[in-house]
C-alpha cells in the first residue's frame, strides 16, 4: 500500500500503450484513481498510427473498467529538428539525451501548468509510471534493485531522477512479464487490443531509433516499420555535425547496417519489392 494518502494529490498515469503502463494504469483505476493519463508523443520517432492507436486504446479501458479519465497527448519537439538545432548525436547509452529532450523536458513543463491551473505544488503530484523488476537491465539498476531490496515495492518515491519535486509510484514494480499479462486477461477487452498490437507490431508505440534495440527486435517489426526507421536513419547520417559525435556516428552505422540487412533479406524473399 502507498504509504501517503492520495486524496489530496494530483495523480497522474505516464502512458506509453503498453503492456506495463496499462497494466499500471488499469492497477490505479481499479485500487484509486487516475486524474491524468499521460501519453508522450514523439511525432517523427513513432509509427504515424501511434496516436490514435493510443486513444483508442484509452477509450477501450475505459469501456473495460466502466471509470473515466483524462489522456493528455503531450506533443515533443521532433527529433530530427532536435538534432539539427541543438547538434546532438545520435543516441547512445553513454549520452542518451532523447530521453531528457523529449520525454522529461516536456512533461516537467506540463506538470508545472497544471500545478498553476490547480492552485497547487508540484509535490501535491504523485506521477506513476510502469518499471518492473523484469525490465532491462539499465532500468533494473535504476529502480528495482534500489527499491525491492529496500523492501519499499507500492511505496512514494521523490527526486529519484532529475531532482523533481514531485513523487513517483511504481504499482508493478515486483511483477514478472507473466504476471503482467495474467492481470491483463482479467480485462477481456484491453487485452484482445494489446495482444493484436504485440504480434503485428512488437509495439506499437516504441521508439522507432534507439540505441538498445536488437537484430531480434528489427526482425520482429513489419516491414513499414522498417523503411520508416531507414528513412530516419539516413536524415541523420546527412547532419553536418552527426561525424563530429564518434560514437554516436558508430552506433547510427550499425543501426543501419542491420535494418538494411533485413530490408535486403525481405527483398530477396519476395516479402519486399525492390
Amino acid at each position: 500500500m502507498m504509504t501517503i494518502p492520495i486524496h489530496d494529490k494530483v495523480v497522474v498515469v505516464k502512458f506509453s500503450g503498453g503492456k506495463d503502463s496499462t497494466a499500471s494504469l488499469l492497477y490505479m483505476l481499479m485500487n484509486y484513481r487516475a486524474d491524468y493519463v499521460v501519453y508522450q508523443h514523439t511525432p517523427d520517432n513513432v509509427l504515424p498510427e501511434a496516436k490514435e492507436y493510443v486513444m483508442e486504446l484509452a477509450d477501450v479501458i475505459m469501456r473495460d473498467t466502466g471509470r473515466e479519465f483524462e489522456l493528455v497527448i503531450l506533443e515533443s519537439e521532433p527529433m530530427l529538428k532536435l538534432m539539427r538545432e541543438k547538434h546532438k548525436p545520435f543516441p547512445t547509452p553513454k549520452t542518451l539525451w532523447c530521453n531528457y529532450w523529449l520525454k522529461v523536458v516536456p512533461f516537467k513543463r506540463w506538470v508545472k501548468e497544471i500545478a498553476t491551473r490547480h492552485g497547487v505544488s508540484e509535490e501535491d503530484f504523485i506521477v506513476v509510471i510502469g518499471v518492473k523488476r523484469t525490465d532491462s537491465r539499465r532500468r533494473s539498476r535504476i529502480y528495482t534493485e534500489k527499491f525491492i531490496k529496500a523492501d519499499k515495492v507500492r511505496t512514494l518515491f521523490k527526486g529519484i531522477s532529475y531532482g523533481e519535486k514531485y513523487y513517483w509510484f511504481f504499482p508493478i514494480l515486483d511483477w514478472t512479464d507473466s504476471q503482467v499479462w495474467d492481470y491483463l486477461r482479467g480485462f477481456p477487452r484491453t487485452y484482445k487490443f494489446l495482444k493484436d498490437n504485440y504480434e503485428r507490431y512488437h509495439n506499437i508505440t516504441q521508439c522507432l531509433v534507439c540505441p538498445y534495440h536488437s537484430k531480434k527486435f528489427y526482425r520482429s517489426l513489419p516491414t513499414g516499420a522498417l523503411l520508416k526507421i531507414h528513412e530516419l536513419l539516413t536524415e541523420m547520417e546527412k547532419m553536418n555535425h552527426i561525424t563530429y559525435f564518434r560514437l554516436g556516428y558508430m552506433f547510427l552505422q550499425r543501426h543501419k547496417r542491420i535494418v538494411e540487412e533485413e530490408l535486403k533479406k525481405r527483398r530477396n524473399t519476395g516479402i519486399l519489392e525492390s
